[in-house]
């Protein structure tokens, strides 16, 4: 790289100040100090930046904990909007039963995977699991079951299912299930 030019002034024939370049008389050294130090001065800022990253992502993931939780219901209705409006439900499969396996009702998503597990491998078996999760809240019982089957039918017929498995953890610690 040339050394920088620097501009001088000088008069011409009439008198008159004309601007010339002409090369600054620093040498190389100058510039390879100022160069190094420029590295360094960039190198100690990059540093700063990684820990003070460091520094706000934990800080973030204290404030975003919940919803970036695979069993939050905002991570939840997140995944399912976007499989709504973006995923594919998959061509029919005659050779393979399709069971969609909601997830259990007050069941932090251990034995919904048991029970997902339970058809993995199996031949002629294909499981779809979702976070959703199907409850029987409210006060009249026949009421909150009806509302609980149109929900159902309507998560299993937009996933294209054959069938979907839902239900309830009865006794978390005797790992109790009600399908």
């Amino acid at each position: 790289m040339p050394p920088p030019r620097t501009a001088a002034a000088t008069r011409d024939a009439r008198g008159r100040f004309v601007r010339t370049a002409k090369p600054a008389s620093r040498g190389w050294w100058p510039w390879l100090r100022g160069f190094l130090w420029s590295g360094v001065v960039l190198g100690g800022l990059s540093l700063v930046g990684v820990a003070l990253s460091d520094t706000v992502t934990d800080a973030l993931k204290g404030v975003f904990a919940g919803a970036l939780s695979t069993t939050s219901p905002q991570a939840c209705a997140a995944r399912e909007w976007w499989t709504r409006h973006f995923g594919t439900t998959p061509a029919p499969d005659p050779g393979r039963f399709r069971i969609l396996v909601a997830r259990l009702h007050n069941d932090d998503g251990s034995l919904s995977r048991k029970v997902e597990g339970a058809f993995r491998g199996e031949r002629g078996f294909s499981t779809i699991p979702t976070c959703r999760s199907i409850s029987l809240d409210g006060a009249d019982r026949v009421e909150a079951e009806t509302a609980a089957e149109r929900l159902a039918e309507a998560l299993r017929a937009g996933r294209g299912a054959d069938l979907i498995l839902w239900g309830e953890v009865a006794d978390a610690g005797a790992g109790a299930v009600r399908l």
